[in-house]
């Protein structure tokens, strides 16, 4: 059985970014949690959340989490914002990050991307990217991959990421890329 850490992005006193009424914890949490209600009865998949709703938990206890329960795969949900300027609510896209020199993060990522552009497309898909900067995806000793499924600063994505269907799409892209592997 494939143990799969899913990890809704920021959380509690944390609400990662933000525009106007738009919180990157709410809609990380909402992805999340549909896609742990699909995998919840998989016979192939056992799922551990890293926070409870509308709760905040440390980088290092969520690396800490996934490298005690001995997970294979790490997945962290996030969504991206444009910085301030005049084009900013033009960005659009998703992107899913590794980290470098690891080729079954590589490898994640690219099966994560292929999955979520399939049933997400819009604003199209900015590649695999590779940060060593991003504490879960250096901390973690399995797979891991941060995916940013769109931009935060986007009225035309959020106006899609607000509804349940979409949100369900997204977790499933991501699970078929998890299911891909």
């Amino acid at each position: 059985m494939t143990k799969v850490v899913i990890d809704p992005g920021h959380g509690g006193s944390d609400p990662g970014a933000c525009y106007g009424e738009w919180r990157e914890a709410d809609f990380a949490w909402a992805i999340a949690d549909a896609l742990y209600r699909m995998v919840k009865p998989s016979k192939r998949i056992q799922a551990l959340m890293t926070r409870p709703p509308h709760a905040g938990v440390s980088l290092q206890g969520r690396v800490r989490q996934a490298n005690d329960w001995d997970a294979h795969i790490f997945l962290s949900i996030h969504l991206n914002a444009a910085p301030l300027g005049a084009n900013r609510t033009e960005a659009a896209g998703s992107e899913v990050w590794h980290f470098p020199g690891s080729t079954q993060g590589a490898r994640l990522a690219e099966a994560l991307g292929a999955g979520l552009i399939a049933e997400f497309p819009f604003g199209g898909y900015r590649g695999e990217k590779s940060a060593a900067d991003f504490f879960v995806l250096k901390g973690t000793r399995m797979p891991a991959a941060l995916v940013e499924v769109g931009f935060i600063t986007n009225p035309a994505t959020m106006a899609l990421l607000q509804r349940e269907d979409e949100q369900e799409a997204v977790a499933f892209g991501l699970l078929s890329g998890i299911l891909a592997l």
